[in-house]
């Protein structure tokens, strides 16, 4: 039973670290709809195509991103992370073992939530607020200054791997349980 915990301490690990780093490369881009050289290996690795250049232009546009890779780059990326964490959790179903049960139920939650959770933080952190109201989009669209453009908030990320937070207010990384400050 101890290896099974171990495997499932090391997916936890796996899945926490990859989580982060996709979040941390994708956020680290100063150009809107960006790339750079360690997100573009990123999404090769997950098997992700990179935008074209004109792609990126029409995103830039419609989505009107303050910083970031695409939106669907980001997303292939966290969706690929996610399939491999369900094929590696397939294979390490509970053997009656209530400790490796209940770790298993929270990387099993944490990997269901992650592609949400982490889509809906990431948009926060890229594109503009946008306030509610009838005028809301031309509003938003009609904005010159920078001040008026910035990102509708900012991220609090994990410092063990990096993950965004999910909720204002949990200080426990729901990825790899420490504690985010």
């Amino acid at each position: 039973m101890s290896q099974l915990l171990d495997r499932l301490q090391q997916v936890r690990s796996w899945f926490a670290h990859s989580i982060g780093e996709a979040f941390r490369e994708a956020l680290a881009i100063a150009e809107p709809a960006g790339t750079s050289p360690a997100w573009s290996a990123l999404c090769q690795r997950a098997g992700v195509e990179l935008c074209s250049d004109a792609d990126r232009a029409q995103i830039r546009a419609g989505q009107r991103p303050t910083r970031g890779a695409p939106l669907m780059e980001f997303q292939g990326v966290v969706t690929a992370i996610v399939q491999r964490a369900r094929y590696e959790l397939a294979s390490l179903r509970n053997h009656m073992n209530d400790t490796a049960d209940k770790l298993y139920g929270q990387i099993s939650r944490a990997v269901e939530e992650a592609e949400a959770d982490t889509l809906k933080a990431y948009r926060a952190a890229v594109l503009p607020k946008r306030a509610g109201g009838m005028f809301a989009n031309a509003t938003a669209h009609a904005a010159t200054q920078s001040y008026a453009t910035a990102p509708s908030s900012t991220a609090l990320t994990c410092k063990s791997c990096g993950a965004p937070q999910l909720q204002a207010g949990a200080f426990e990384c729901k990825y790899c349980g420490n504690r985010m400050v």
